[in-house]
C-alpha cells in the first residue's frame, strides 16, 4: 500500500465497500466484537499540524470520519498558537473527532495519580482548543508497560493501547513511514472482514509516492522556511 493520499482513500471506500463500519474510539465494552467488520481510523500528530489538516481534508471529501490525537507537549507545534487552535478547529469543522496524543515520559517522577492528573489537564486543554469533548487518548512513544495497560492513567478517557485495540483487534501502524507489521490491505484478518484498528501519522503521507526519508526531506525543508518567515515576520523584517 502507497503512502499517497488517493491509496489511503481507496482503502478506506474499499473497506466500507465491503461492509465495514467507520467507529470512533470508545470504552472497550461500547464497541463491537473485534469479529466484526468495522475499522478504527486513528491520525497521531506528532511533527506537524498542516500535514493533518490536508488529511483530514482529503477524508472530509470522500465522507470518512476518523480521529486526529494531538500532542499538546510537542517541541515541533504549539497547539495554543493562534495557528495551532485554527488547524485543530478546522480538523473538526471538517467533521472529525479530536483526542489527546500524551506523552507520559515527559512526568518520568509521577506515580499513577500524577500522571492521571497531568492526562486529566491536557485533555482538558485539547478539549478547550478544539471546542468539543476529546474522544480519549493515545499515547506517544509509549513504554512496554503502557501497551495493553489498564484504564488508570487516562480515566475516565478510553485509550487506543488497552488490550482490546492493540491484542484482540487486528492492530496497523505506519510508525516511521512504514507498515510496522505488514500492510493493512495484505492482513489476513481484513481479507477475512474482522475489525481493524489503523494507525497513520499523517507526516509521512503526500500527493505522490515518496520514501520515507524523501518525505522527512521535504517536511523539514518547510518546516524551516515556514520558521524563517515567522521569524522575520516577528523582527519585521522581510525575508530576502
Amino acid at each position: 500500500m502507497k503512502f499517497t493520499y488517493a491509496a489511503y482513500v481507496e482503502f478506506v471506500e474499499t473497506l466500507l465497500a465491503n461492509g465495514y463500519v467507520l467507529r470512533h474510539l470508545d470504552q472497550p465494552d461500547r464497541m463491537p466484537p473485534p469479529s466484526e467488520a468495522w475499522v478504527m481510523l486513528r491520525h497521531d500528530v506528532d511533527m506537524s499540524l498542516g500535514p493533518a489538516v490536508e488529511m483530514a481534508r482529503r477524508e472530509a471529501a470522500h465522507g470518512i470520519s476518523t480521529d486526529y490525537y494531538i500532542l499538546t507537549t510537542s517541541p515541533f507545534y504549539n497547539p495554543l498558537s493562534g495557528e495551532g487552535r485554527r488547524a485543530i478547529q478546522d480538523i473538526v469543522a471538517l467533521g472529525h473527532r479530536v483526542g489527546l496524543h500524551f506523552d507520559a515520559t515527559v512526568y518520568p517522577d509521577r506515580d499513577l495519580d500524577g500522571l492521571n492528573e497531568a492526562c486529566r489537564r491536557e485533555v482538558d486543554l485539547v478539549g478547550d482548543v478544539a471546542g468539543t469533548e476529546p474522544v480519549g487518548v493515545s499515547f506517544h512513544r509509549p513504554i512496554p508497560e503502557l501497551i495493553g495497560s489498564g484504564p488508570e492513567i487516562t480515566a475516565p478517557w478510553p485509550h487506543t493501547y488497552a488490550p482490546f485495540f492493540v491484542r484482540e483487534t487486528e492492530y496497523c501502524t505506519d510508525s516511521t513511514g512504514r507498515w510496522r507489521y505488514g500492510p493493512p490491505d495484505e492482513r489476513d484478518a481484513v481479507r477475512a472482514g474482522n475489525a481493524l484498528h489503523l494507525v497513520t501519522h499523517p507526516i509521512w503521507w503526500a500527493e505522490d509516492e515518496q520514501t520515507a526519508e524523501r518525505r522527512l526531506g521535504t517536511f523539514l525543508a518547510a518546516e524551516a522556511a515556514r520558521r524563517r518567515e515567522a521569524v522575520a515576520a516577528e523582527l519585521a523584517v522581510v525575508p530576502e
